[in-house]
């Protein structure tokens, strides 16, 4: 129900199947998951969160009107990993979009979430010590991304991958925080964009995922801006974690 604008979705809604036999098959679709009063997406790159009771947190966005008011927050399937609970906000303002959260759990066991906030462009940061029930008010982190990938690295410390929005500074970053989110350092680009694709805040690429294949080392995708024949191409890396 989405109609153009900062984010011009139109004729797309979210449903859900399931595997019990690692991906062999799938269950049916599901019917629409429908949490917010218009968009609802289920965004977060480490989806989902399993919590001390059985059930999962996911961490999701939608909006209040057409295309505006943009808010961030998660939702709980019940124990069976079924139905959603209606959303928990972590970030919402009506004259601000927050959008595009990673979550990932701290050594310590509090839960950390950086969300995109469109007009800025800044990013924000916001913890949790009791699994999602509640949220710290959001406060930036220092740095401006979008596409939030979020990975708790050997040493405890958190990468946070991420679009860069810094127009001086155009591709893929990652920052890591070693202080649970508090403060954060940049730490390079996982992809650095050619100068002479053309660029405005906002533009997409990035998307980032990272997963660890070994203990010590890390596979990372990432897309490109599109180049000038309209092309977008998928980039594979492979990282070493040398934190410990």
């Amino acid at each position: 129900r989405s109609l153009g604008g900062d984010e011009p979705f139109n004729g797309w809604y979210i449903s859900s199947i399931d595997s019990h036999d690692g991906g062999q098959t799938w269950s049916e679709l599901a019917p629409e998951i429908n949490l917010f009063p218009y968009w609802t997406e289920m965004y977060g790159a480490s989806n989902p969160h399993p919590v001390s009771d059985g059930r999962y947190m996911f961490a999701i966005m939608g909006t209040i009107g057409r295309d505006k008011e943009w808010r961030s927050g998660v939702t709980f399937t019940d124990a069976q990993g079924q139905n959603y609970t209606p959303p928990i906000i972590i970030a919402a303002a009506p004259d601000r979009n927050f959008s595009d959260t990673d979550i990932v759990r701290l050594p310590d066991g509090r839960f950390l979430a950086v969300i995109r906030e469109h007009i800025t462009r800044q990013a924000f940061l916001s913890h949790s010590a009791d699994e999602g029930q509640s949220w710290t008010p959001v406060r930036p982190t220092g740095f401006k991304g979008s596409n939030i990938k979020l990975l708790r690295l050997r040493s405890g410390a958190i990468l946070c991958a991420y679009r860069d929005e810094d127009p001086a500074r155009r591709g893929v970053s990652c920052s890591i925080s070693s202080d649970g989110g508090f403060s954060w350092q940049f730490s390079g680009q996982l992809y650095v964009a050619d100068p002479s694709v053309p660029h405005r805040p906002g533009d997409l690429c990035g998307y980032p995922d990272l997963i660890y294949t070994r203990p010590n080392e890390i596979a990372a995708v990432v897309h490109t801006y599109p180049d000038a024949n309209g092309s977008v191409h998928l980039q594979f890396l492979q990282l070493r974690d040398l934190s410990a």
